[in-house]
């Protein structure tokens, strides 16, 4: 009987051929897969899912926390917001940054020192000022100054001028006639800014 069992089996495998046995192996490799391995996975899966669920519900909770924990943040007034009261107060406080006019020369002249100072040379200046029309309280000295120096020493002396926050630069044309000479040649134009008092 054991041996009609193994002669029926020779039967059947030399019917399947290479094909069919290459393909009953892959089917009991996929059946062992089903029975073994992919429960593991499955389980593996869960876990991660689990843990993700966990996870975003703490940082939900961080995130509420810290939402509950701030100030209130400021907002900027939009246009329609800007009452009279606020557009004085702004305006009293501009007003009072500015420097009165006795110290205008005293400004115009800081300007001119600092550059001797840094190593820049200032052949010529050339002014032109007046109140603002909008602003007639407010005046706007503007100083042209063809200038001479290193770009370091250029660069040094503008970083100083402007730390004087009543001096603003309204331009800077800068040439370099040599590119292997760290000379430069620019013009540089600055406004110098006061109040004058009501008379």
């Amino acid at each position: 009987m054991k041996a009609d069992t193994l002669q029926h089996l020779r039967t059947w495998l030399d019917k399947l051929g290479w094909p069919g046995l290459v393909g009953l192996l892959m089917l009991g490799i996929a059946a062992w897969a089903s029975w073994q391995v992919m429960p593991a996975m499955q389980a593996e899966l869960n876990e991660s899912e689990a843990q993700a669920l966990h996870l975003r519900g703490q940082l939900q909770s961080a995130a509420k926390a810290l939402a509950a924990s701030r100030e209130p943040v400021r907002r900027i007034p939009v246009i329609d917001e800007l009452t009279p009261a606020l557009l004085r107060d702004t305006w009293g406080r501009t007003w009072a940054s500015l420097p009165p006019k006795a110290d205008a020369v005293v400004r115009q002249g800081a300007v001119l020192s600092q550059a001797g100072t840094l190593g820049v040379t200032v052949p010529t200046v050339q002014y032109r000022g007046g109140a603002l029309v909008s602003l007639p309280s407010v005046w706007r000295q503007q100083m042209v100054l063809p200038v001479e120096a290193s770009y370091p020493a250029l660069r040094a002396w503008l970083g100083a001028v402007l730390q004087d926050k009543a001096i603003s630069l309204d331009a800077l044309d800068v040439v370099r006639a040599d590119p292997m000479s760290d000379q430069i040649k620019a013009r540089v134009a600055l406004s110098v800014w006061w109040r004058e008092e009501a008379r």
